[in-house]
Formats: structure tokens, C-alpha cells, sequence
């Protein structure tokens, strides 16, 4: 990836292999490969990145970007899926179609790729992190015409401002069977009054507890779980361009 860009290739090439992964209930420690996996992956990009213990061997993937002042934002996506069932060779990631194939590619590891090429890139970025003094709220983020008609939105039509303290990525176990994951990650020491931008159910649990929550994102959930499990290669980068986004937008 250079420096400050988002390529095509790296964010399709992370998702295959995070699908290639088994995180499931029934694999072998779960989420443990798949955490050990990402936070090297941080580590290679100059990122700070470290496994938060949640159960046994598995473990949240939490990697930081320090910034300014003010409240933090979090990207948040969820590790694990649901098994194989009836899809074929679901662990073994195609393109057919213009779509990326495979058991995760839509819930969601197509959109923790984009997560984590989003944050590598902003680590690149000439600009440090900053808080934003406009006093403007942020534009409302729930639908982009990038990521089709489908794309998952919860909770606030808007962002607020300014963030700062820190920018991260949260990984976290046990979406599929219970959010014992992002629990966690609610209890842990986190910085107070983070804007949380976040995909699928788990959102829920962080706008319960006062964190505010948007949650987008690529793909087509009536694609999830079931055999058809796929995201369009396009989204997968207008996704990574669109997180990238959304963080100089608020601290512009």
C-alpha cells in the first residue's frame, strides 16, 4: 500500500485471506488464528495493535492510531462467522461475477478489510490526527450509493465532533453466538465518549451503552449466513475509501 493511499488489490487480497480463516464455532479456538493473524498485520504497517483476552485463546484485535484530544473513534467489526452449512468450499475465496465468494465475504470480513486498509492508509497519511474546531457536526453517514441499497445502517443519522484522542479498530469475537466480544471491549478501558462508528448487531450493545453508533458498510445482508454469502469486489474498496473517509471528514 503507499503511503497515505488505499489500493484495490490489498484490501481485496486481505478479505480472501481472512475468509481462507475459519472463525467459526465449530474451528479450532475460534477466532484465535484469525486474531493472531491481524494484529501481525497492524504490526507490519507501523500500527499499534494487541489481543484483548475475552475467553480462552480468543480475544478481541484492538489496534490504535493516537491522536489529539477529545473522544476517540472506533471501527468495529466482528471476527467470527457462522459455519460452513450449506455453502460449498466456503473457506476457500473466489471472484466469480464481479463478487468475492466465501463464507464471511458479506458477514463481515469484506468490511474489517476495508477496516483495517482504511486504517493503514490514515496511519500514512502527512496529517496527524487532530481534533476538528468547527464546531459543525458531521454529515449524516447512513447511506452512500457506493455501497448499494442494502448496506446494514444502525443507530445516529449523524456523527459528532470534535474526536481525537485516538483512532481504533476494535476486532472483536462472538457475534455470531452471544457478543461476549464486544461486551468486553464495553468494560475495558476505552476512552470516555467515543463516537463509535460500527457494523451490524454488535452496534447495538455499544449504543446501549452510551456509545454512539452508525453502523455501514459493504455488501447485501440478505447474502449473509446462507449459501450465496458474497460482496462486490467494487465495495470492498469504496468501502476502505469510505471509512478513510468518514475520519478526515471529522477531524478536518
Amino acid at each position: 500500500m503507499a503511503r497515505g493511499g488505499l489500493r484495490r488489490d490489498e484490501v481485496l487480497s486481505l478479505a480472501r485471506r481472512l475468509i481462507s480463516i475459519e472463525s467459526h464455532k465449530d474451528a479450532p479456538g475460534r477466532e484465535a488464528e484469525i486474531g493472531r493473524f491481524l494484529v501481525g498485520w497492524f504490526r507490519d504497517r507501523g500500527i499499534d495493535a494487541e489481543l484483548q483476552p475475552v475467553d480462552g485463546d480468543r480475544a478481541n484485535v484492538i489496534a490504535r492510531i493516537p491522536g489529539g484530544g477529545g473522544p476517540s473513534l472506533i471501527l468495529n467489526g466482528h471476527l467470527d462467522t457462522v459455519p460452513s452449512g450449506d455453502m460449498p468450499d466456503a473457506f476457500s475465496p473466489r471472484i466469480e461475477g464481479g463478487d468475492l465468494w466465501g463464507r464471511g465475504a458479506c458477514d463481515m470480513k469484506g468490511a474489517i478489510a476495508a477496516m483495517c486498509c482504511a486504517m493503514a492508509a490514515i496511519a500514512g497519511d502527512e496529517a496527524s490526527l487532530r481534533p476538528n474546531d468547527s464546531g459543525q457536526r458531521g454529515e449524516s453517514l447512513h447511506r452512500d450509493k457506493a455501497l448499494g441499497p442494502n448496506s446494514v445502517r444502525q443507530g445516529a443519522a449523524e456523527a459528532s465532533v470534535p474526536l481525537g484522542e485516538e483512532l481504533l479498530f476494535a476486532g472483536t469475537v462472538d457475534e455470531e453466538t452471544g457478543s461476549i466480544g464486544v461486551k468486553a471491549l464495553v468494560d475495558a478501558a476505552i476512552p470516555a465518549g467515543p463516537v463509535g462508528v460500527a457494523y451490524w448487531s454488535d452496534g447495538g450493545h455499544l449504543a446501549a451503552n452510551g456509545i454512539e453508533t452508525i453502523a455501514l458498510g459493504p455488501g447485501d445482508v440478505t447474502s449473509a449466513h446462507g449459501p450465496r454469502d458474497r460482496v462486490a469486489v467494487e465495495e470492498l474498496s469504496a468501502a476502505a475509501a469510505l471509512y478513510r473517509g468518514i475520519v478526515r471528514r471529522l477531524l478536518a
